[in-house]
């Protein structure tokens, strides 16, 4: 139990100081005294949720103050299939397979009862453990000096102090920071955003999961799963969303029909295992439908820019013109000898493809890139570049901007 008995000797001095700070809890009376037990999980936030035990549900790591809303969340799953508040920070599913390791879970999980009271910075990477999980293209940011920091347990480049040269053309509309604003950001990273507005760049997307579906019923799950239409031609790509029972936004993501009966569904890495389960969930009503996470198998870049099209058309064996690639649709090209998956979308705001690279082609595929882009000066960008873009564009982030506490409409994706 997280509930021990009271020792008074222990809250003696608090209590002293308490009343000296505010003198009207002078000669209060304790209607009960106990000890609570800190409960920690490596993200500081209870687990709660149905198990993949049908109708095995758990509520733990919970503090005593938070359990009256547990109990409440509790309650309304079981009976409703969805809560009032958001549960996904809570989810039982919610952890990558690293995060469930006895080394990471001593390690974050002390370091979270040394600050649990402390004011911790938002961008502030974890400290311990790192290098849990390499992008392919690691050794590429390092020798272009990225300033990493972690994201699903993935080292990913903040910004690259290659591109500090930038500062040169850009300093004067890159407004400047100080103090706590200014802590694990760098000027740099408003030089990468203004060089990918005005040239191109190269980004590392390796935080993009692919859930692939595929089958006989292929697209009738996918169109019955999706709020938006999802049985498009194929080579189609379609941003749409998952909806709660109530009709509240419980992921948005893109589709992309790849064959008749095979589709992809991205989605962030930083949620997949509990986008996974839901995705597993629904299925169980269809008979001929295979649900599989293969986002191991490909890594991927984002090629974002006005200059995107000229640097892409030096690799490709394929035409990526506008009205051959048109806007929202996908093909396999050829860059050399290896097989990308292309999709002609951006969460940039800008011309550009996602470029979705069998895993063991990755290097030879970046570098291909990165050699065209050479010649149009094209430079890699990190995640503050990629954040500040797709808010400029007033692209909505899941889990910031809209989460399953809103309707479609009221987080302006009706239109999904």
């Amino acid at each position: 139990t997280a509930k021990h008995p009271f020792t008074p000797e222990d809250f003696t001095q608090a209590w002293q100081q308490a009343q000296r700070i505010i003198p009207a809890v002078k000669g209060a009376r304790f209607a009960d005294a106990f000890n609570g037990m800190f409960a920690f999980s490596v993200d500081g936030y209870p687990i709660i949720g149905e198990t993949h035990v049908r109708g095995f549900w758990v509520a733990v790591a919970s503090w005593i103050t938070h359990s009256g809303g547990v109990g409440k969340s509790v309650a309304e799953w079981m009976t409703h299939g969805e809560t009032e508040w958001d549960m996904r920070q809570c989810h039982v599913h919610r952890f990558q397979h690293h995060q469930t390791t006895e080394t990471y879970t001593r390690l974050v999980t002390t370091k979270n009862y040394r600050e649990v009271y402390d004011i911790v910075h938002p961008a502030q990477p974890l400290t311990e453990p790192r290098n849990v999980r390499l992008s392919p293209f690691h050794a590429r940011h390092e020798e272009l000096g990225a300033v990493f920091t972690t994201f699903a347990g993935f080292e990913l480049p903040q910004w690259f102090e290659s591109n500090r040269g930038l500062l040169e053309a850009y300093s004067d509309r890159v407004p400047d920071r100080s103090g706590w604003a200014a802590r694990y950001w760098s000027p740099v990273q408003g030089a990468e955003h203004l060089a990918t507005r005005e040239n191109v760049a190269l980004f590392d997307l390796t935080g993009l999961s692919i859930i692939e579906v595929s089958g006989p019923d292929a697209a009738l799950y996918v169109d019955t799963l999706c709020s938006n239409a999802c049985a498009v031609p194929v080579g189609r790509v379609v941003y749409t969303t998952w909806l709660t029972p109530g009709g509240r936004v419980k992921r948005d993501l893109t589709v992309a029909r790849l064959a008749e009966d095979r589709f992809w569904m991205f989605v962030g890495e930083g949620t997949l295992p509990q986008d996974l389960d839901w995705a597993q969930r629904h299925a169980a009503n269809f008979d001929r439908v295979c649900i599989r996470d293969v986002s191991a198998a490909y890594s991927a870049v984002g090629l974002w820019g006005p200059n995107a099209r000229r640097v892409l058309e030096q690799v490709a064996r394929e035409n990526v013109s506008n009205d051959a690639f048109p806007y929202f649709a996908s093909r396999w090209l050829e860059i050399g000898p290896c097989p990308v998956f292309a999709m002609r979308v951006s969460y940039a705001g800008e011309l550009g493809w996602e470029l979705h690279i069998p895993i063991d082609s990755s290097l030879p595929v970046w570098d291909r890139l990165w050699e065209a882009g050479r010649g149009f000066g094209m430079v890699p960008a990190g995640l503050g570049a990629f954040d500040s873009l797709r808010l400029e564009k007033g692209y909505r982030l899941w889990g910031a901007d809209v989460y399953a506490e809103h309707t479609p409409y009221e987080a302006g994706l009706g239109w999904t």
